[in-house]
């Protein structure tokens, strides 16, 4: 088994673990928290992303380019650590500065002695030890996985016996924070027996111009993508939040499954852009193919079972959340693709100062929108506004990528994926009109998609090309 095909296996395994921890925690919380008290938990942990922000500025994914680098069969040991501890220290500092920041300003709020806030800081507290680049960069998802899923199933049994009343939320606050804090702990652990970890100060500065790039770009993003949030909270109230957060989760699980495959790529992408250009152009092409699978028959499925799925799980007090949902969609399609073709593209090509007019300009929109719809349409208009920001600031990046690369999906691969779309449209209201039964008409539409995307691999897509492709890669 080839090495990508071995890694986006675990990457899809340890999404399917960040998928079902969110949403069962989140169900669970639903029906006993019900929609305030999540909405207070959500806000709050909301602004506490926004330190989160500051803490890790861009480290995420200039941490994977830099380690996958320098990852290769004839480079030492040596050379992976000096880099660590030059990107560990940068990190290091910039989270001891989030953390007095946050600190400062929740004095100034009055939050400092609140509980809910002070457990949130413990996520800010421990990015000290937020290494999950490195661990990407060396591609050792392995560990990634098996750290994932035991700590997020300690979690999620804790939440199910310790949260048991609407007075228990700060409880469930104090356990979603533990994930992240958990997390870093066993990063520390198990860093310690690969790598002499030390705080630095010599080297940093060759970092700064293109972390700040990226920084600029990631804070503007995060900003455009947690205000919505913020300022339903602020016009709205925590109960707008909690059924806006709701919808979002679902965005968030197809999301998360696309970005866990596309992010499988970019390590090899960012080798492949200076070594060999034309198996990068068709790894593109390949991510494109995959992402298509996996995207568009999720959002078929929520478009025709978002009312039934809402209050299946999470109970009749979040019902009319499917209309939030179905305004959140196009997120849902721009962010999946957009973190293959722009987001990383724009990385590995070395253009991360290229993006921050394209996250300037989503920012912009998402304040002048939000402040027009929330008042008028509460969080369906925060809906809106958040869809035509990730719209915008993806469409302004693909245009540029595209000045610079190739890239061109070939016509009977466009032919196989149109073709599976329409399919999966038919199907999936065929079945939800003749079965009523949310459950069974799920297990039916399900079958009937996968049915379609394996005859699509057989008779439409050449699985053997690409097989060998990703193989030679």
């Amino acid at each position: 088994m080839s090495t990508i095909k071995k890694n986006s296996i675990l990457n899809v395994l340890y999404t399917l673990v960040n998928i079902l921890f969110p949403i069962a925690a989140s169900v669970y919380a639903g029906r006993v928290l019900m929609a305030t008290r999540v909405g207070t938990v959500t806000y709050a942990q909301n602004y506490a992303s926004y330190f989160i922000m500051i803490a890790s500025s861009g480290m995420d994914i200039y941490g994977i380019r830099e380690i996958s680098k320098i990852n290769k069969g004839d480079s030492k040991k040596g050379e992976v650590e000096k880099v660590f501890n030059e990107l560990f220290s940068i990190n290091f500092f910039l989270t001891l500065f989030a953390l007095l920041c946050y600190g400062i300003i929740n004095i100034f709020r009055g939050n400092a002695i609140n509980p809910i806030y002070l457990v949130f800081g413990l996520q800010i507290l421990f990015n000290f030890f937020n290494v999950d680049w490195f661990y990407q960069g060396i591609e050792d998802y392995k560990y990634i996985v098996k750290r994932g899923v035991i700590v997020k199933t300690l979690v999620l049994i804790m939440i199910f016996l310790t949260v048991k009343s609407e007075k228990d939320y700060v409880i469930y606050a104090m356990w979603i924070a533990l994930v992240g804090v958990l997390n870093y702990i066993c990063n520390l652990w198990n860093l310690m027996k690969q790598i002499k970890i030390r705080i630095v100060v010599v080297g940093l500065r060759k970092h700064y111009m293109p972390l700040l790039m990226l920084a600029v770009s990631t804070w503007l993003s995060l900003f455009y993508s947690k205000l919505d949030i913020s300022m339903l909270g602020v016009m709205k109230g925590d109960t707008a939040v909690g059924l806006y957060s709701t919808a979002h989760r679902v965005i968030f699980m197809i999301v998360t499954v696309s970005t866990a495959v596309s992010n499988v790529f970019f390590p090899k992408m960012n080798v492949l852009y200076k070594e060999n250009y034309d198996k990068f152009c068709k790894l593109i092409t390949a991510g494109i193919e995959y992402i298509s699978a996996i995207v568009f028959p999720m959002i078929i499925l929520c478009i025709y079972y978002a009312g039934e799925m809402i209050v299946f799980l999470w109970g009749e007090s979040f019902k009319g959340t499917e209309y939030i949902l179905l305004f959140l969609i196009p997120i849902a399609f721009f962010q999946s693709f957009g973190n293959l073709l722009c987001y990383q593209l724009m990385i590995c090509i070395g253009k991360e100062k290229e993006r921050i007019p394209a996250y300037a300009i989503a920012c912009i929109l998402n304040v002048i929108l939000n402040i027009l719809l929330i008042p008028k349409f509460g969080a369906i208009g925060a809906a809106i506004a958040s869809s035509f920001s990730e719209m915008s600031v993806n469409l302004v990046q693909f245009i540029y990528v595209r000045k610079i690369i190739n890239i061109r999906v070939a016509p009977k691969s466009v032919l196989g994926i149109s073709t599976s779309i329409f399919l999966t449209f038919i199907i999936t209201a065929f079945i939800h009109h003749i079965v009523t039964n949310f459950i069974l008409g799920m297990i039916f539409s399900v079958a009937g998609i996968a049915t379609i995307q394996g005859i699509h691999a057989i008779f439409i897509d050449n699985s053997n090309i690409k097989d060998k492709i990703l193989e030679n890669i």
